[in-house]
């Protein structure tokens, strides 16, 4: 895009300096203009006027530039409406996932207490492990308010926090959903305003861990039924999991000192610090014991699952 194009764009998109010249090609054109208002804060009838305005200065340009500007003009307007598309899209996906966390507290389990071996990338033969059904019926259950609450007690909360975490979370829940009917009336679900302040409120989302602390978390997972440990499934020859010593069913305990309960608390360790910086990771091995590897921040090479451990550390 030459510059006089670009220069064309700001004159008739947000008005100028109150002299503006235009090069195309060997010919320039000097337009006279004034500094326009932004077209928000005018009322209709001066929007209007605005906009007329904008137009002929337009005309007074060459043949050429008018139609580079044109083409220019739809190609911004498609890409809004694809931009508008995609935040729709990425706003379902988001809800999806929000009544996943927020309602969706475990899945259908099978419980298996045998010994079984390495070799078939199973657990722990002296840990209880529950692993999902293999069926697409996954039989997803909430998590009742009472059985949380039987939950976090048996983890060693008090009520006085119980009863703070509830009202939050209840809260957020509220504020959230009036959000998305506000925006979902008023058309603005695509809008950068919406996601923007959809951002801001998910700062507000009760945290569990944070209230309770690491420990109580690990034993509010074990008491709810859901999954609190990481596992490793296969390792790449040559990763870095590989070269540290790291098998192939190890449980990751934790990572560079933080405690680990989800695959993507996992990823996003690895991405933080320094590339190729060593961190200490703790894995829990086949035969129940404690591991320390030393291994470098970055890609571990392995693929990832999540199980139920009850023999919480």
């Amino acid at each position: 895009m030459n510059k006089s194009i670009i220069a064309a764009l700001c004159l008739i998109s947000v008005g100028g300096f109150s002299y503006l010249a235009f090069g195309f090609g060997q010919q320039s054109v000097t337009v006279d203009s004034q500094a326009s208002i932004p077209t928000a804060s005018l009322t209709g009838e001066e929007s209007n006027n605005h906009n007329t305005n904008n137009e002929a200065r337009l005309l007074a340009l060459p043949p050429e530039l008018r139609a580079e500007i044109n083409q220019l003009r739809t190609e911004l307007n498609e890409s809004k409406q694809e931009q508008d598309a995609m935040r729709e899209e990425l706003t379902a996906l988001q809800d999806q996932l929000s009544n996943i966390e927020n309602n969706l507290e475990y899945e259908t389990l099978t419980t298996n207490e045998q010994s079984l071996s390495q070799e078939n990338n199973t657990l722990l033969p002296t840990a209880t492990q529950t692993t999902r059904t293999n069926n697409n019926t996954f039989g997803f259950n909430r998590l009742s308010d009472e059985d949380r609450t039987a939950s976090l007690r048996a983890a060693g909360v008090d009520d006085q926090t119980i009863a703070s975490i509830t009202e939050r979370s209840d809260q957020f829940a509220l504020a959230r959903l009036e959000l998305i009917d506000r925006a979902t009336r008023e058309g603005d679900r695509g809008s950068e305003e919406f996601h923007e302040e959809l951002e801001e409120l998910e700062e507000s989302r009760v945290n569990i861990r944070d209230e309770i602390g690491d420990d109580a978390y690990d034993q509010y997972l074990i008491n709810a039924g859901r999954d609190n440990r990481v596992v490793i499934n296969s390792i790449i020859n040559g990763s870095a999991a590989s070269i540290a010593g790291i098998q192939t069913g190890d449980l990751i305990y934790s990572y560079a000192g933080s405690r680990i309960f989800t695959t993507a608390e996992l990823q996003r360790a690895t991405r933080e610090g320094s590339r190729g910086e060593y961190i200490e990771v703790e894995v829990i091995s086949s035969d129940g014991g404690q591991q320390f590897y030393s291994i470098e921040r970055g890609p571990m090479g392995v693929t990832l699952g999540s199980v139920l451990n009850v023999d919480a550390q």
